[in-house]
């Protein structure tokens, strides 16, 4: 029994390596022919092509102590994804013009298929680290019967996070909802400067001489937003001194002061951006109620505030499941936003009990809240829990959507 297991083992051995002596001699090969084929040109990332192949190489700078696996392991994925690229550019984009506003090449790239390709090369080659993929052209797939703008448009609204912002920005644009634009804008300029317009507690005289200080200074820039967030004088300031031609990054500025100031909202109705007047929200003594009231949902919380308490989410979780007193749900969803705001699933329930009464307009500015939250997250899953929050507030709307728009709300819903 003994000798037949071991035969069998020296069988599956042998075959390992004479199935791995295949392999290198024909990467051997490989690099041999794409050697002749490159020549000089160790500097260059790009696609070299013959009639079998591709070879996709990356070229990076030898640094002082690098990480050579680090380089490795990203030059592997940049050489595939530079391959995609180029073959989606120029084997496909051509035959696909009247999708091109659309950004059609993330949902080609999903379906492109690329089998057997192989690593010929990964090393250092005097002040350069190259790494080299061969990938045969008998073994590129696209998985795509009929490339239509339905199918487009739900795979891009599903996936845009991942976009480039370039890209996102275009999609976005052409979709033409305005309100996640700026949200994305707000989140952007968010991570430059201190954006935030809601607020904890300040202490009293240190902040009022924070302010005293600031009225003094000469030069007003946003970093002093840092020492007193949310103060409409730094903005306003800013704002007259720095001519911003961007609607969205001047309206990103403006509402870090929408709690103090009526200008962003004026400035949201000018450039056609949802705005509520009256609304279904109560709790007007709070600040977070407030705010939420004031900037039309495009809240920027101060990461000082408290997040609910487990026990709470709890209690709120189990009354949502329940969905026996729906009042008495919201009273408590309220209150607890009220102290401790800095939870999403607090707010998605939140949104949720609304559009069960009907208060679309409400679950709107909501929702906004709920992108807001994933998107200072940087959280890709309830980014699209967000959306879906937005698009089932959006389509009860009376609004007329084009189709586009519509498209992207079915996609979520």
């Amino acid at each position: 029994m003994k000798k037949i297991k071991i035969g069998k083992m020296k069988l599956v051995l042998a075959l390992f390596l004479y199935l791995s002596f295949l392999f290198n001699a024909f990467a051997d090969i490989n690099l041999k022919e794409f050697t002749k084929l490159r020549g000089n040109e160790f500097n260059q990332t790009k696609i070299f092509e013959t009639n079998e192949f591709y070879y996709s190489q990356v070229s990076y700078d030898w640094t002082k102590n690098p990480n050579r696996k680090k380089l490795s392991r990203k030059g592997v994925f940049q050489s595939l994804e530079n391959f995609k690229n180029f073959y989606i550019s120029t084997k496909i984009n051509p035959n696909i013009k009247n999708l091109q506003q659309w950004q059609p090449s993330y949902f080609i790239k999903n379906k492109l298929s690329v089998k057997e390709a192989r690593k010929i090369e990964d090393r250092r080659f005097e002040d350069r680290y190259l790494v080299v993929y061969s990938i045969p052209k008998n073994k590129i797939e696209i998985k795509i019967d009929n490339l239509n703008l339905s199918d487009l448009l739900r795979y891009n609204t599903i996936n845009h996070f991942q976009f480039s912002k370039e890209d996102r920005d275009n999609y976005l644009t052409n979709v033409d909802f305005k309100e996640i634009l700026l949200l994305w804008k707000i989140r952007e300029w968010g991570n430059k400067y201190n954006l935030s317009n809601t607020l904890s507690l300040v202490e009293p005289i240190n902040h009022q001489n924070k302010i005293l200080e600031i009225i003094k200074t000469k030069k007003i820039d946003l970093r002093l937003l840092d020492d007193a967030p949310g103060f409409d004088y730094i903005v306003k300031m800013y704002l007259e001194k720095n001519k911003i031609s961007d609607k969205y990054e001047y309206l990103s500025i403006l509402s870090s002061a929408c709690s103090s100031s009526d200008t962003f909202n004026e400035a949201l109705i000018k450039n056609n951006i949802y705005t509520i007047k009256t609304s279904f929200f109560k709790n007007y003594k709070s600040p977070i109620f407030y705010a939420l009231k004031r900037c039309n949902g495009f809240i920027n919380f101060d990461q000082k505030l408290n997040s609910p308490s487990s026990l709470e989410m709890k209690k709120i979780e189990e009354k949502f499941n329940d969905a026996d007193d729906l009042e008495g749900l919201i009273n408590l969803i309220e209150k607890t936003i009220s102290k401790s705001p800095l939870n999403f699933k607090l707010w998605n329930y939140y949104s949720a009990c609304l559009r069960a009464q009907d208060n679309f307009l409400e679950a709107l500015l909501v929702s906004r809240v709920e992108i807001s939250l994933a998107l200072q997250l940087n959280n890709e899953k309830i980014y699209l829990e967000a959306l879906k929050s937005f698009a089932k507030a959006k389509i009860k709307i009376k609004e007329k959507n084009n189709e586009p728009q519509e498209r992207f709300l079915r996609a979520l819903i």
